[in-house]
């Protein structure tokens, strides 16, 4: 079963951000809020996408201890937007301010599962990381890093349900 993580503070904009992710998903799946998800919710989860909210929707980073699960949990898990920026604070990253909207370049740094080359993604975001030298830097843009993987953690800035829906796909069958 893949859980499947809202951070949307407004459940409209679960349509926007957790619903494409479902459509996408072609297995068992079970979607939660992050302020209801369990234990036993995660202990029952063969994979966890934890999914992006709305640009001024930042409440997630008030609740940063509800995800420290995530540093003892060894099943692949895939971070997207506001999903990244929770795993990165959680594993000792540093948020910054880096709004990115639209479409960006990304460039492919690293081999690895879920992209096979450079491609253009879509952004909307407000905040970035920095301080990631806890993780593999998979791929950047001009002026951030997009993707991020710590064992079998990744992480993706942009939006793959708007656009790469094969990156979900990708880590779906593969991990």
């Amino acid at each position: 079963m893949i859980l499947i993580i809202s951070t949307c503070s407004d459940r409209l904009n679960e349509f926007e951000f957790v619903q494409p992710i479902v459509n996408i998903v072609n297995k068992e799946w079970k979607i939660k809020h992050y302020s209801k998800v369990s234990k036993n919710d995660i202990s029952v989860a063969d994979k966890v996408i934890i999914c992006g909210t709305s640009l001024k929707d930042n409440r997630f980073l008030e609740d940063l201890k509800l995800f420290e699960w995530l540093k003892n949990f060894d099943k692949p898990v895939l971070g997207i937007c506001a999903g990244m920026q929770i795993i990165g604070l959680n594993f000792g990253a540093k948020l910054v301010l880096k709004k990115e909207i639209g479409m960006i370049k990304v460039e492919m740094k690293k081999e690895n599962i879920l992209f096979d080359n450079d491609f253009e993604v879509y952004c909307l975001h407000g905040n970035s990381l920095s301080n990631l030298k806890q993780f593999e830097i998979l791929a950047k843009s001009e002026t951030s890093v997009q993707v991020i993987k710590k064992d079998n953690i990744y992480g993706i800035l942009f939006h793959p349900e708007v656009r790469n829906e094969n990156i979900v796909k990708n880590f779906i069958a593969i991990c």
